[in-house]
């Protein structure tokens, strides 16, 4: 099995695969915002394994006798079946990707944040015009 490629779905370039496990993220080439697409496969592991969460919720319902016994009983395996289903389900990340919102401009990509005197100063231009 080979390393997949990601591919931005705007701009055609490649990706790093870092930004792919983030909800939504901005391309660092053209600066649009994409959300990745779910695997298919993935989904269907976790539906699986949110199916036996209900099952063993059940089973552990009706067989299980003693407060103690059955709390940490059930939070225990509750945890583990969690565990199982999330790293089999991390085996199948997401390959596409969806455009969400619009690029940033070029010329305002790169602009590092203002100074706390800039934006006294801004503040005090602006609040002598009474925009505010």
């Amino acid at each position: 099995m080979g390393a997949q490629v990601i591919v931005c779905p705007a701009c055609k370039e490649d990706l790093p695969r870092t930004l792919a496990r983030r909800q939504v993220f901005d391309c660092s080439n053209c600066g649009v915002a994409l959300q990745p697409i779910p695997n298919p496969i993935a989904t269907q592991i976790e539906s699986l394994f949110g199916l036996a969460r209900w099952t063993f919720i059940l089973i552990c319902l009706f067989r299980v006798r003693g407060i103690q016994l059955g709390f940490w009983g059930i939070v225990s395996g509750l945890g583990v079946i969690g565990l199982v289903g999330d790293s089999i389900a991390s085996l199948f990340p997401a390959t596409e990707f969806k455009v969400v919102g619009g690029a940033i401009p070029a010329p305002y990509r790169n602009i590092p944040p203002l100074s706390n005197a800039a934006y006294n100063q801004r503040w005090k231009t602006i609040h002598s015009l009474g925009i505010t």
